[in-house]
């Protein structure tokens, strides 16, 4: 699964082009997107560890077959992909370790402070 953030970096890649370290005597953030050029090329590539969005107030994390979600100003609920392609089960009861986890990593992906 692709960022949006992918696209800077396959454009780089594909026209041979290192991404810049400054700019007008400004320090540039690192680049945080994944070439697609190995897929153009029939070969593998390895994609981001996790996938965050939120988009209308509704939020989502996944990373491999887990995914947490929450509508706006709701709860997060964790489904197993695997098991559960609809996400019609939440097993956030089960898992509160992962919640956790995954939160934390919604949260710095969003830049907010901690609850």
């Amino acid at each position: 699964m692709a960022h949006i953030v992918d696209i800077m970096a396959t454009c780089l890649d594909v026209a041979g082009v290192a991404y810049p370290r400054n700019f007008h005597d400004r320090s540039v953030a690192p680049i945080s997107g994944i070439s697609l050029a190995p897929v153009f090329r029939g070969q593998e590539r390895t994609g981001h560890a996790t996938l965050c969005w939120a988009t209308s107030g509704s939020k989502a994390v996944r990373e491999g077959n887990w995914k947490l979600v929450a509508k706006p100003d709701g709860p997060w609920e964790l489904h197993d992909l695997s098991i559960n392609r609809a996400e019609q089960h939440d097993v956030s009861d089960r898992h509160p370790e992962r919640v956790q986890r995954l939160d934390a990593v919604f949260r710095e992906w969003e830049q907010l402070p901690a609850e």
